[in-house]
């Protein structure tokens, strides 16, 4: 066992104010099957590219593995499937590979073809059964399912789930959920580390902010009560202060030991209320808003469609991809290209 180690990690793009990191550290250990969450625009991606050293940053990142990874950039993809997948990974022997493939449903005709009429899911497939054979490496695999069909998704989840070593960053929890057994997470004021699966990361959090919830209306309603008891008090105060110097004989050390009880007591209230507005605004400092989606509709068109495909066929290579394919788009409907990976949709 051999652990992933960042100190004090701060990082900002040039020119560009806003820290993506400050001063984060945690660790993570090299056997795990990582899930990588946060919002868009959190750092996620920009926190691999730091762990492969393309980015100069402050503090420290120890790892006593090597990092590759996904997607994987293949100079020429005019080269057979083959020798593209023999210089990912030059120590693996052709039945490895061949082992790899079927436990992704791939045939091992692809092998034989140039890399560039492979469609992107096999594309995927190919290139993750030939990084997970470099034995030593710890993967970096970022966003793998854009261009798997529901079946590939599950294929490739149940593949990662018989793999250790990586971070894998999705969208898609139901991918997660079938394939990681640790959760490091980007949050808004924060980063966290926890054991188990997307779902049970997301039952924890949505339990800690609605507890944090219930502290925040609790610790409002005492900041009301201590603020009214504030005003109460100066009016009194005052009030007393008024008698001291009034007409006719007081006892002014009296009046002034009572008005001195008075101020001691509005002290006191001042420091109970700023401490509830402390811990007030240590709370749900992770909460994400959802701001609603607004589509603006094209304009009208009448009963004129979109766009209209008449036995239209795709060829890679001379090789016929799909066959010919007719229809028609109209204004306000919802259309979906489903398909095998291979079939022709992209």
């Amino acid at each position: 066992m051999s652990m992933i180690k960042v100190e004090d990690l701060t990082f900002s793009y040039p020119a560009s104010y806003d820290r993506i990191f400050d001063s984060v550290s945690f660790q993570i250990d090299t056997n795990w099957k990582l899930g990588f969450v946060g919002r868009n625009g959190r750092g996620k991606t920009t926190f691999l590219q730091l762990l492969m050293g393309n980015y100069p940053y402050q503090g420290t990142i120890v790892s006593s593995v090597p990092f590759d990874y996904f997607p994987y950039p293949v100079a020429d993809q005019t080269q057979w499937t083959q020798d593209v997948l023999q210089s990912v990974c030059p120590q693996a022997q052709s039945w490895e590979l061949l082992r790899e493939l079927s436990c992704l449903d791939v045939d091992s005709e692809v092998l034989f073809r140039p890399f560039a009429t492979l469609s992107k899911g096999e594309q995927t497939k190919v290139l993750l059964a030939a990084l997970f054979l470099k034995e030593g490496h710890f993967l970096l695999i970022d966003e793998p399912t854009n261009h798997l069909d529901t079946q590939a998704r599950d294929l490739v989840s149940a593949y990662l789930r018989r793999k250790q070593g990586f971070i894998l960053v999705s969208h898609d929890r139901h991918f997660l959920d079938g394939c990681v057994d640790h959760i490091l997470s980007l949050n808004r004021a924060n980063i966290t580390v926890q054991n188990g699966t997307f779902s049970t990361w997301l039952e924890n959090f949505n339990r800690q902010q609605t507890f944090e919830q219930a502290q925040k209306e609790r610790l409002q309603k005492d900041i009301a009560r201590l603020r009214k008891a504030a005003r109460q008090t100066s009016v009194w105060s005052d009030r007393i202060e008024e008698k001291k110097y009034g007409a006719g004989p007081v006892d002014r050390g009296y009046i002034g030991h009572k008005a001195q009880k008075m101020m001691k007591r509005a002290k006191t209230i001042e420091a109970r209320q700023q401490q509830a507005i402390q811990a007030k605004s240590g709370l749900l400092q992770n909460w994400e808003p959802l701001e609603s989606l607004k589509l603006s509709p094209l304009p009208c068109w009448g009963d004129r469609p979109l766009a209209v495909f008449s036995q239209v066929k795709v060829q890679y290579c001379g090789r016929d991809v799909c066959g010919p394919v007719s229809f028609a788009l109209h204004p306000g409907e919802r259309v979906v290209l489903d398909g095998k990976n291979g079939s022709g949709k992209s």
